[in-house]
């Protein structure tokens, strides 16, 4: 067998920290993405009372 093949048919060396931290990356990314969000539609939902003149003063 090639040895081109053999490496690829091998178990593949496992990663050690980089797992870990792509999962961080992600969730944190995750959590901003929803805050950003939430914020968004609160401003929003601020500037239409405001606009109605319903806001309290």
């Amino acid at each position: 067998m090639p040895r081109r093949v053999a490496a690829l048919l091998s178990p593949a060396g496992r990663t050690p920290r980089v797992v870990p931290w792509i999962a961080v990356l992600l969730a944190a990314c995750a959590v901003i993405s929803c805050a950003t969000a939430a914020t968004g539609a609160l401003s929003i939902h601020q500037a239409i009372e405001v606009a109605q003149g319903e806001a309290s003063r």
